[in-house]
């Protein structure tokens, strides 16, 4: 029988890559559900809660920029990944809330060090389909924590509550033990596809990550769009980062059950993965600013909606309607990022960036002892789309962090957790100002002639 022509069903080591994050995902999604509940039971706040997002940051920047490095041709970053998302499901059994930020760290750390074992793998077992390896894999991250987030809630309401096991622990205590069990299996997993993964990057080239200098990014803000496009990318993640460490909170205590809430946010992830499929193709064919303002406006109408909800019904379709915005967002946006890199290329004066370093050389030799020398050698960085779309992403989770940080403040001077939601939906619904002036310089690039396009400055004036 003929295999279907998808990578997941095509490449063993994909595969078992695949089911390695699916598992520890759905752990990990258990306990991101969870984790504001069990921190307000070990005697946390929401303003704690909030708080605890500037250390998944932290975590998410030392993973992709440290730790990354350190594991660097190893082998070992899916383990590691995995087993950093374990320990963030473990340290809140532990009765005591400050090991709770602990637990964001770790998970932050997982996402770094995972996200960038996927585009090692991806770059040498899936060179000429890239985009699928990197898009099947960082989904089943997705799928995996959608997932646990339901399984999360009705395990919690529907056994734990009704069933306590031995009486020694809470029903949040025994449901994130449930996480740690269903981890196992990704653990070994990742155990059997690291040995394999190492003795593979033995033999091939894999992708580095190449180091860029901050003095030369400012030739990129020559760009207008790309100025307009980071705003937006960083007041996104910052409104995330402000309303929706504690949106579970803030539904239960409107009397939703933690049953129900994982279920619609379930819903929200399937609808969101699900529209993505559709959504790029609307991408191709409207442009990239059109979904990216509908998207907009589209959450930032279902994000008001959520401390009005009246009942579960309109507080799934709240959900149904933010999933569909953010699939929306998502392909827009980074398409976007491609178009910006077309724009460099005009100019390889802005694109291409010579400069030199020192190296400091330590060499032994018999006779003579111990030698220093200093040679300089000069190389030449390109401003590509990884470099463009890895400041976004840096600027992304920065943000998250801010916005964390400024709910936790916002909390602390008794603002409401409703008050908070409604701030976070006016910076998304402010991002219309920004997504207006790119969809304008989008316009006016189209009515400029293909031979009158000399320099980045003269085609978006």
């Amino acid at each position: 029988m003929k295999k279907p022509n998808i990578l997941l069903f095509r490449n063993k080591q994909i595969a078992i890559s695949y089911l390695a994050i699916l598992f520890s995902s759905i752990g990990l999604g258990i306990g991101q559900f969870l984790y504001p509940l069990r921190f307000l039971e070990l005697g946390g706040n929401e303003a704690l809660v909030s708080l605890a997002t500037a250390a998944f940051s932290i975590g998410q920047l030392l993973g992709i920029f440290v730790l990354s490095k350190l594991l660097n041709k190893t082998g070992f970053e899916f383990l590691i990944g995995v087993s950093s998302w374990v320990f963030a499901i473990a340290l809140p059994v532990i009765p005591w809330y400050p090991i709770m930020f602990f637990s964001k760290f770790f998970e932050g750390l997982g996402y770094g060090i995972i996200t960038i074992a996927v585009l090692t793998l991806c770059s040498t077992e899936a060179k000429e389909c890239i985009s699928e390896g990197i898009g099947t894999l960082l989904g089943a991250i997705f799928l995996g924590t959608a997932l646990g987030q339901g399984i999360g809630g009705l395990m919690k309401t529907y056994l734990f509550e009704v069933w306590n096991f031995s009486g020694k622990f809470t029903a949040l205590q025994m449901s994130f033990l449930f996480a740690i069990i269903v981890s196992f299996i990704p653990i070994l997993i990742s155990l059997y596809q690291s040995i394999k993964t190492r003795r593979i990057l033995e033999q091939k080239d894999k992708m580095s990550l190449s180091h860029f200098h901050f003095k030369d990014l400012k030739k990129l803000f020559l760009i207008p769009s790309f100025v307009f496009l980071l705003i937006l990318y960083s007041l996104y993640d910052l409104s995330h980062g402000l309303y929706t460490p504690n949106l579970i909170v803030m539904f239960t205590n409107h009397g939703f059950t933690e049953a129900a809430t994982g279920v619609i946010f379930f819903l929200g992830d399937a609808i969101w993965g699900i529209s993505q499929i559709f959504t790029g193709k609307l991408a191709d064919k409207l442009g990239n600013w059109i979904p990216i303002i509908l998207s907009i406006i589209i959450k930032g109408v279902g994000v008001i909606l959520y401390p009005l909800a009246p009942g579960i019904y309109v507080l799934g379709g709240a959900f149904i309607i933010v999933g569909v915005a953010e699939a929306l967002m998502e392909p827009a946006r980074n398409c976007e990022v491609l178009t910006i890199e077309s724009r460099l290329k005009i100019d390889e004066k802005i694109t291409i960036i010579e400069h030199n370093h020192k190296h400091i050389n330590f060499n032994y030799i018999r006779g003579r002892g111990m030698e220093i020398g200093i040679h300089t050698h000069n190389h030449n960085h390109e401003l590509n789309k990884e470099t463009i779309l890895g400041i976004f992403q840096i600027a992304g989770i920065i943000s998250f962090g801010i916005g964390g940080s400024l709910g936790s403040l916002l909390i602390s001077q008794a603002v409401s957790l409703e008050i908070i939601t409604y701030i976070g939906a006016g910076i998304i619904l402010f991002n219309i100002i920004f997504g207006t002036i790119g969809l304008s310089l989008a316009r006016k690039r189209k009515k400029i002639p293909e031979g009158s396009k000399n320099n980045l400055n003269g085609e978006e004036k």
